[in-house]
């Protein structure tokens, strides 16, 4: 009779390490979307406490580095060649450059600077050598996120994404609303769609693709279009997509099936008399 009580409490256990591993990509991604969250609410704070004046230099500083950008195409590849950048649109007590919503697919994320992957573990990065997130004319700023981190959403749902979806980026506490306009699927070298056109004013936002394979890059180019009206550009907020619905519904199962067995392996242990 012991060794039969020993043997389930071994089973319980390792159901019991089983059910902690299918739980750790939603617990870390509910973490994730906390300390994201804390992260914009820190950055707007920030902002707010800068004066008007030291957001007007920013800008200034911000707009004379994307100038550079666009006037030799060379920076794309060699971005050093315009010197600061780590310095750029750099607000007291936080490492935040901007903020993105994709209202669409319920995305509402800091954006840092560079794609480092300490950096695109906690958010969106900016790609260097890529315009400063702040429009303008002859500007073209990407935005760069991962998808399927176990830790974290983050641009998972990207391919969701239609001609004529909205997302904004706020930098400094202007707002910038883009609209779909173009999307590609391209190879990890083919850099043609992120070039800065003259008189443009676009933001892409790029991550891997196909889901889980990553052989490719998915590019979801937005042209800059007057803001629109809260309700008509929506809100970010809870939202599950079909990825999260699938491993939600298979972990529900697998997790039923288990309990199914257990109440069976409890009950018959019970029926077990010691033996004679």
């Amino acid at each position: 009779m012991k060794t039969s009580k020993k043997s389930l409490i071994i089973r319980l256990l390792v159901i019991l390490a089983g059910f902690i591993i299918l739980l750790y990509p939603v617990i870390s991604d509910y973490v994730n979307t906390q300390n994201s969250g804390n992260a914009v609410n820190s950055y707007a704070g920030s902002v707010k406490k800068a004066t008007k004046k030291q957001r007007q230099q920013l800008f200034k500083k911000a707009r004379a580095y994307n100038q550079a950008l666009a006037k030799d195409p060379e920076t794309f590849y060699h971005p050093n060649l315009v010197p600061g950048y780590a310095s750029q649109l750099k607000v007291a007590d936080t490492d935040v450059m901007a903020i993105v919503d994709i209202p669409k697919i319920k995305v509402h994320l800091p954006v840092y600077h560079g794609t480092a992957n300490s950096v695109l573990g906690d958010g969106i990065g900016h790609l260097k050598g890529t315009s400063l997130p702040i429009g303008g004319k002859s500007t073209h700023s990407v935005l760069v996120g991962h998808r399927g981190l176990p830790s974290a959403t983050l641009f998972t749902d990207l391919d969701a994404m239609k001609k004529g979806d909205y997302f904004t980026v706020t930098t400094l506490g202007k707002k910038i609303t883009y609209k779909v306009d173009a999307i590609h699927v391209v190879k990890p070298n083919n850099v043609k769609y992120l070039q800065i056109e003259k008189g443009k004013d676009y933001c892409t936002l790029l991550t891997c693709t196909p889901y889980g394979i990553n052989t490719e890059r998915l590019l979801v180019r937005g042209v800059r279009v007057k803001n629109l009206p809260e309700k008509k550009a929506g809100k970010s907020g809870f939202f599950i997509s079909p990825k999260k619905l699938i491993y939600y519904g298979t972990m529900a199962l697998l997790g039923l099936l288990v309990v199914v067995w257990l109440i069976a392996l409890i009950r018959r242990s019970r029926k077990e008399k010691p033996a004679e």
